[in-house]
């Protein structure tokens, strides 16, 4: 199983050559709860900007691949994929952005759930 890697910045063309996609968005954290929210999802996380005076960095996420239908609903689009962790966790992540987020199944023996972002259309990027 392919597993989540974050790669230099500037390296999200090289990605798309591997056939990686980017979601469209920017996503917000430390390297290990980036990696942790996208431990299940064959994903390459573009290392961006550092936040200031912490130990985060925005990261641009791409994926090889998703077998998960992409909805839209009210304005918003789903991405795709699935995020690990508790509300808290991803809410946080997607700061940023104007996302909202369907609840999946529990994951075994934690406290965290999958979660499914959908992204208001007009804040993505192209």
């Amino acid at each position: 199983m392919s597993q989540a890697v974050i790669t230099s910045f500037g390296t999200a063309p090289i990605q798309l050559e591997k056939g990686y996609s980017s979601l469209g968005v920017i996503v917000d954290g430390t390297d290990d709860q980036i990696l942790h929210a996208f431990r299940h999802q064959d994903a390459k996380l573009v290392r961006g900007a550092s936040i200031y005076k912490t130990d985060e960095h925005e990261f641009y996420p791409m994926v090889k691949s998703t077998n998960m239908a992409i909805h839209e609903k009210d304005g918003y689009i789903g991405l795709g994929i699935e995020i690990a962790g508790t509300l808290k966790q991803v809410e946080s992540m997607f700061r940023n952005t104007d996302t909202r987020f369907v609840l999946g199944d529990k994951i075994p023996k934690s406290e965290e759930f999958f979660y499914y972002p959908m992204v208001n259309k007009d804040s993505l990027m192209s």
